[in-house]
């Protein structure tokens, strides 16, 4: 009886002092460690240093040094390497580095979570490699430390057989994969197999001199690793536009019956450039010198019009036809939007930037066509409509959108039927009649009005108010000239979508109604009758495993609902420079994961929405996005969704049927290294003497029988992207 009081007295005193501990002492990985650390964050990185004290104690003793060469220490006094895999994503996923330094496994050996084996300790090791590569970020293994002894371990005995084991099967994991190691053990051990003496501070830790030592290993490595970087990585695929005229664009164009028209002839050439058209309807005429077309059209019907473009060098013709109807949008959204790039801190300058960008890029020449705002431009309420208006950062939106307009480009906005929207700036609801809301009242929001995180969660305004001021924020929007709304909230719901719809109809301008995001797949026939796209996912980010996800395996259940006016939406893209706001910097995607980026968007027919910095793009952004042959898969009038007709876990095979007959086929890798991948017309379902083209490089390849076999080698996540056509 004595030894069972004895039992519960000290299970009760367990308990108090467990109920004593501070919240961070119940915090396992020590999440809390670098929490306040990580937000801030204001420079991507060049790496971040993960591992025990030994790392913790380089930041500590020479801070400096790291903090000069954008290095980032994320050590944590006696971790073991499960620990570090539990927080890798908090502290080194989610702070994009570029590369990810792994220093780890000397406190599995001192058994500081108990014994594990050593091949475990290199499967965790391996598991923080996978996990970086998978979000873009380079890995580099370490050697441990040598070490003579553990001097809070003693009791186990001489350490350096385990670490000279461990070290075996790091340095074979990175040799055979092609990973950096950083050998510190080699250059701070001695004749005996510990420290140098003139290294150490104890028996496991380095002192100052040895942090020395250390740096300039891993300078080393880290700069050959950096200058290593593949030759030509963003190699160009997309040839130079010719001097020669060449207009391009849809071939189909759809507006409703007396809503204004606007519509600028995209066309590629040396400029000055001089166009004409033939067969317009009435109400409509064409600005010879800018290509703009403008006007109004009364009645319903289809016209076909003969585009043409002249300059000193020759002309260039095609047909649009133009469809005044109950339908817009009859091709997936060309255009731009500001949240990949700037996040909440897009501003009027930083749009007008990107608009005039879209021109002088020489991207509107190939059809790109909206400059959309998302998220972060919302003031409080007023005006003769009690509509939103804008913040301080946007001062005159009436102003721009006529600069916008002027360009032949299309303007577009972002609200939600919320009190509150993502990033906490007031949505088209509010929670008085007169159009006031409490986080305003109460003194919630910044200068921008935006809520302030440190006063309150911004889940806290994602509900829908008892008043709706939808039908008044789109009499505003269509007084500004806005062409584009994305309205954002989950989950969609069929009233409030409606409702949105019926209110931009009502305006009688053309606005497209975007939906956002991950739209509920039960009310698929709803999204496709009541808005001309909506997001099939949540936010994509600029990493393979985010892309591919998202392109290849959630989007074929809805292919029965893509057509003319209703475009299933993959999600904007993540090519060129990003950041969400306000830092920027270039995306996480490799080159050939670019390329598969696009291509397996225009195969999708998804809306095509840029993401990056239009004011900064470098020739190999430009050339991605300005191949008019590709653009054309994108845009080609029937609106099929392109479908798998082959997929496993290494390769997929896309196939889109296109207007003219031809049929568009893309060869994805879904491996990191080359594939040799192929494919027989008959096995495709296609028949006849076929010219084989090359639509990246913008060449015919081959001539092929239906029962040839063609192949190809492709890049890891790269892809082919190609057209058969009859011979």
């Amino acid at each position: 009886m004595r030894k069972l009081f004895l039992t519960i007295a000290l299970a009760l005193t367990a308990v108090a002092v467990w109920g004593q501990q501070k919240p961070e002492d119940k915090d396992w990985a020590k999440f809390y460690r670098y929490e306040a650390q990580n937000r801030p964050m204001k420079n991507r990185p060049v790496a971040v240093l993960m591992g025990d004290s030994i790392t913790d104690g380089w930041a500590k003793q020479d801070g400096a040094w790291l903090w000069h060469r954008l290095l980032v220490g994320r050590g944590i006094s006696g971790q073991t390497t499960a620990e570090m895999l539990v927080r890798f994503r908090a502290d080194v996923i989610e702070l994009g580095p570029e590369y990810v330094v792994i220093l780890a496994g000397i406190n599995d050996i001192a058994r500081n979570n108990g014994f594990i084996r050593l091949k475990n300790v290199n499967k965790n090791i391996i598991s923080m490699v996978e996990l970086a590569q998978a979000h873009g970020i380079k890995p580099i293994l370490c050697t441990l430390l040598p070490a003579h002894e553990i001097g809070w371990r003693k009791w186990l005995g001489d350490p350096r057989p385990q670490i000279d084991s461990l070290n075996t099967m790091i340095r074979t994991y990175a040799a055979e994969n092609g990973i950096p190691l950083v050998d510190y053990h080699t250059a701070m051990k001695d004749d005996e197999g510990a420290m140098k003496e003139e290294y150490r501070k104890d028996a496991v830790h380095p002192n100052l001199a040895g942090y020395k030592v250390m740096e300039e290993v891993l300078l080393g490595v880290l700069e050959k690793a950096r200058d290593a970087a593949p030759a030509g990585e963003y190699y160009i695929l997309t040839p130079p536009a010719p001097k020669t005229p060449k207009v391009n664009g849809a071939k189909v164009y759809g507006a409703r019956p007396k809503a204004p028209f606007l519509y600028r002839i995209p066309a590629t050439g040396e400029r000055p450039m001089r166009f004409s058209a033939d067969g317009l309807p009435k109400g409509l005429t064409l600005n010879p010198e800018t290509g703009i077309i403008t006007g109004s059209v009364r009645k319903a019907g289809t016209w076909k019009v003969t585009l043409r473009a002249e300059n000193a060098l020759g002309r260039s013709e095609r047909e649009l036809r133009i469809v005044i109807g109950d339908k817009i949008c009859l091709t997936p959204p060309l255009g731009w939007n500001s949240w990949n790039v700037w996040g909440n801190s897009v501003s009027q300058e930083k749009v007008l930037a990107s608009a005039r960008a879209m021109v002088s890029s020489g991207l509107a020449d190939c059809g790109w066509t909206y400059i959309n705002i998302d998220d972060g431009w919302q003031g409080i309420r007023g005006g003769k409509y009690n509509a939103i208006l804008p913040n301080g950062k946007f001062y005159d939106m009436n102003a721009l959108s006529e600069q916008i307009h002027a360009m032949g480009l299309k303007f577009g906005i972002y609200s939600g039927p919320w009190v509150g929207t993502y990033a906490g700036h007031i949505g088209s609801s509010a929670d008085y009649a007169d159009g006031t809301y409490d986080l305003i009242k109460k003194g919630l929001v910044d200068e921008y009005y935006k809520l302030d995180r440190s006063r309150a969660d911004r889940s806290s305004v994602r509900y829908f108010g008892p008043y709706s001021f939808a039908a008044a924020d789109a009499k505003q929007w269509a007084e500004w000239g806005v062409d584009y709304l994305k309205y954002d909230w989950y989950p969609n719901d069929v009233p409030h979508t409606r409702e949105m719809a019926e209110a931009l109809r009502a305006t009688g301008r053309d606005i497209v109604l975007s939906l956002s995001n991950t739209a509920p797949y039960a009310q698929a026939s709803s999204w496709e009758e009541l808005s001309q796209a909506w997001r099939t996912t949540d936010d994509i980010r600029d990493n393979w495993v985010s892309m591919s996800t998202i392109g290849f395996y959630k989007q074929a259940a809805w292919a029965r609902y893509c057509g003319p006016g209703h475009w299933p939406d993959a999600d904007m893209l993540v090519v060129g420079k990003v950041g969400w706001g306000p830092n920027v910097r270039p995306t996480r995607l490799t080159a050939d994961e670019q390329y598969t980026h696009i291509s397996l968007w225009a195969l999708l027919s998804s809306p095509l929405l840029i993401g990056c910095d239009m004011a900064d793009m470098d020739a190999f952004t430009v050339g991605l996005l300005s191949n008019t042959e590709v653009l054309d898969v994108n845009q080609d009038p029937l609106g099929i969704q392109g479908m798998p007709v082959e997929m496993d876990d290494k390769h997929a095979v896309y196939l889109k049927p296109l207007e003219d007959g031809s049929v568009a086929l893309g060869l994805f890798n879904l491996t990191t290294s080359p594939l040799r991948l192929g494919f027989k017309p008959r096995a495709l379902g296609i028949e006849g003497n076929l010219i084989l083209r090359d639509l990246w490089r913008q060449k015919d390849l081959a001539a092929i029988g239906t029962t040839d076999r063609w192949e190809a080698t492709v890049p890891g996540h790269g892809v082919l992207l190609l057209t058969l056509r009859s011979e």
